[in-house]
């Protein structure tokens, strides 16, 4: 390998590197209980899917000082416990690039976070961000992400923070480091190829 090629390989992961590190997220509200994208949905009224699993907070159903039903009758997961402080993680093995779910009273003091494979929080938004606040409504909440969402966490300083019909849906093209990797590797191909290619120069002797 040449140094120009060299070169422009180290440019091009130097790109790639800025670019992945600042994720484009998109979000969007619709009525609380309304039908979500395909996909593979968490109700937390059976068993939890195969490839995904659920981490702190409390399932239940009814009204307590813990949590509201969300959209019925049907079992929701609460961040709270006795402490009135808590948090829970919703984690899946492979990468989305879409989630939602139904945000039951939408509280200025809940906090939510979009994770990546390691398990952390590459964007997060407050139920101050979300508009109308303070709903006894809530809302359905759908973010989609230039980034693979594998998890949500969900966070919360008082009483209380529940959700219900957690979506992941449109599995993730890969992430610009990965497609740098595709693209440097097809270029090395590439450049392998040219030289097997090209014709070879020989000497004439007069």
């Amino acid at each position: 390998m040449n140094m120009k090629t060299k070169m422009m390989i180290a440019a091009v992961a130097a790109t790639l590197a800025s670019t992945s590190a600042q994720a484009a997220v998109t979000y969007s509200q619709s009525a609380l209980g309304s039908t979500p994208a395909a996909g593979t949905t968490i109700t937390f009224d059976t068993a939890t899917p195969e490839g995904f699993s659920v981490k702190g907070g409390v399932i239940q159903s009814g009204d307590n000082e813990f949590g509201k039903t969300v959209t019925g009758s049907s079992n929701y997961l609460t961040t709270n416990l006795a402490s009135g402080t808590g948090s829970a993680s919703i984690f899946s093995k492979v990468g989305f690039n879409t989630i939602s779910f139904d945000w039951g009273t939408i509280d200025t003091y809940n906090t939510f976070g979009l994770l990546d494979a390691a398990g952390n929080a590459f964007y997060t938004m407050t139920g101050q961000q979300i508009v109308p606040h303070d709903s006894v409504n809530g809302s359905r909440i759908s973010l989609t992400s230039d980034q693979s969402i594998y998890g949500l966490r969900l966070f919360s300083n008082s009483p209380a923070f529940e959700v219900d019909n957690v979506t992941f849906s449109a599995t993730a093209v890969p992430e610009p480091g990965t497609w740098g990797m595709m693209v440097i590797g097809f270029g090395a191909m590439g450049l392998a190829m040219r030289r097997r290619s090209s014709p070879k120069s020989r000497s004439v002797l007069a």
